[in-house]
């Protein structure tokens, strides 16, 4: 059986302001009709000192059982191992890479 995956949230077209660029969409208005959904895909991202926990689920649409789950640890290094990013005054910032001191 083949499964194709499908963002619901994803427009009918790219918006495009001074300071974004969109494609995913809440606003119903927008969004694609979703064709017909056999199984969700959902689950939380917890982060911890060391890392982050992700959970995840496969939920079957019309039953809502869950048909497969999964936890797994992610350590923090393995995220952002040749540069690093962070956010301020809600805008992205590169900031140094730690492997060579230079700045990207």
């Amino acid at each position: 059986m083949d499964f194709v995956a499908q963002d619901y949230k994803a427009a009918n077209s790219i918006t495009i302001t001074e300071n974004s660029d969109r494609i995913l969409s809440r606003d119903v208005d927008k969004l694609t009709a979703v064709q017909r959904v056999d199984f969700f895909i959902t689950g939380t991202i917890t982060e911890q000192q060391l890392g982050a926990v992700v959970n995840a689920r496969i939920i079957n649409a019309r039953s809502k059982d869950v048909v497969a789950a999964a936890t797994k640890f992610f350590p923090g290094d393995i995220f952002w191992e040749t540069e690093q990013v962070t956010t301020r005054g809600g805008k992205l910032y590169r900031i140094e890479n730690k492997s060579n001191g230079a700045a990207l």
